[in-house]
C-alpha cells in the first residue's frame, strides 16, 4: 500500500521528524529541554540542506509505502 504524502512547508515537516527522533533516541531520558531541542536544532539543520532535492517551492510531496499482510485463522 502507498500514499503520496504532501507538506505545504517541508522545512516544519523536517523540524517534526527531527523532534520526534530525538525523542525516541535513548539518550533522550538523560537530556534536559535545551538539549532535546539543541539536538533537535542540529539535526534539522542537517536535513535542510537535502531538502530542496525533494521540495517544490518550499512544499514537500513524497510517496511512502507499507507492506500489510492479514491472516485467516480457520
Amino acid at each position: 500500500m502507498t500514499r503520496t504524502i504532501h507538506f505545504p512547508d517541508g522545512a516544519v515537516f523536517v523540524r517534526l521528524n527531527a523532534m520526534a527522533l530525538v525523542g525516541m533516541s535513548d539518550r533522550s531520558p538523560a537530556m534536559n529541554d535545551e538539549e532535546r531541542a539543541d539536538a533537535a536544532a542540529l539535526v534539522t539543520q542537517a536535513c535542510a540542506e537535502v531538502l530542496p532535492r525533494s521540495a517544490d517551492g518550499g512544499a514537500l510531496t513524497f510517496e511512502i509505502g507499507a507492506n500489510l499482510a492479514t491472516a485467516v485463522n480457520d
